[in-house]
């Protein structure tokens, strides 16, 4: 019986042993790197009014990728953008949409006079490199093409956070 008592309580120790070596390593790796992939073969839906899209803001140091499957309601394409257009020259603002018409993008950009470019990806092909399945709308802040956090203007500190992603 002691045989087997000395066993288990071996057995005991290393198995907890092991288990606080592996906390340990958990908690000093880095954090996780997501490097965004843009899709760089969308339509591009230009504004009647405003800029047109420029292929370099694929590679901006500083970017705003806004992802949204809608333009109806709350959806993140339609918050309240122009403050941030504003306040934030050094940063490029992409703006993804994929649902399926079309013509409703086109329609909501000119109703509510939509002044920046939207790529248009029916096929979902940004949501299947960068987003979760189940999201429908996100907001990637990126340094380097990095995901830094993930805050849009609903958030009250969102210049805030803008102005320290750039080292305001």
């Amino acid at each position: 019986m002691r045989k087997y008592l000395s066993s288990i309580i071996l057995f005991l120790v290393l198995g907890i042993g092991a288990t606080l070596f592996y906390v340990n390593q958990k908690e000093t790796e880095t954090p996780e790197v997501k490097l965004i992939q843009q899709f760089r073969e969308a339509e591009i839906i230009n504004p009647a009014e405003g800029p047109e899209f420029q292929p370099e803001s694929f590679d901006a140091k500083y970017q705003v990728i806004a992802y949204s499957e809608s333009v109806v309601g709350k959806s993140i394409i339609t918050f309240d953008w122009n403050p941030y257009f504003e306040n934030n020259p050094e940063i490029e603002f992409i703006f993804y949409y994929s649902g399926k018409n079309k013509n409703e993008l086109i329609e909501w950009m000119k109703r509510t006079d939509f002044q920046r470019p939207i790529l248009y990806d029916p096929e979902k092909v940004f949501h299947s490199k960068n987003v979760g399945d189940e999201v429908t709308s996100i907001v990637f802040n990126t340094k380097d093409g990095v995901k830094q956090f993930l805050k849009n203007p609903t958030f009250p500190d969102y210049q805030d956070s803008l102005d320290e992603l750039v080292g305001k």
